[in-house]
């Protein structure tokens, strides 16, 4: 840690943070995926916040996944008509142009049947039924854990 200061300019602070990454998998994980890298399958991920992407790619990194991306509900609903080789949406709720719910109302009506499931920061049961309604398989709370999202994989990818 340290401080660069000047007299009636300011400070600046600064630290680093030493990183380990862990290398480990849970017996739990293990099993889960093998049964998800049998195959390799394509999941669209459906996500304006770039760190929120690659926190979802972070997690699937070490499976056998082709991965999409849409930075925003309309490129979500014209990658997923037509492109049919898509498996699986992970498909946030709230994004620019038209958001998360009108984007799988659009593919809904399109008729594709593929599950898409709903990612959102929001919690509350209202958020979730809406989600429901909208043409969504299933919601997912973030943060989504590794082991809740290759959990809901594991089902609807079998």
């Amino acid at each position: 840690m340290w401080v660069d200061s000047e007299l009636g300019s300011g400070s600046s602070f600064y630290f680093t943070i030493p990183y380990d990454r862990i290398q480990s998998k849970s017996v739990e994980d293990t099993e889960i995926r093998k049964i998800n890298s049998s195959n390799k399958r394509t999941i669209l991920i459906a996500e304006d916040e770039q760190m929120n992407y690659e926190y979802l790619v972070a997690l699937l990194e070490d499976e056998n996944y082709n991965i999409l991306h849409a930075p925003d509900g309309n490129f979500a609903v014209e990658i997923s008509q037509n492109d049919d080789s898509i498996d699986l949406i992970l498909m946030d709720i709230r994004m620019p142009g038209i958001d998360g719910f009108e984007a799988t109302k659009k593919i809904r009506e399109s008729g594709k049947t593929i599950p898409i499931i709903a990612q959102s920061a929001f919690a509350m049961s209202e958020d979730k039924n809406r989600a429901m309604a909208s043409g969504f398989t299933e919601y997912l709370e973030k943060p989504i854990s590794r082991k809740q999202l290759w959990s809901v994989l594991d089902i609807h990818l079998k």
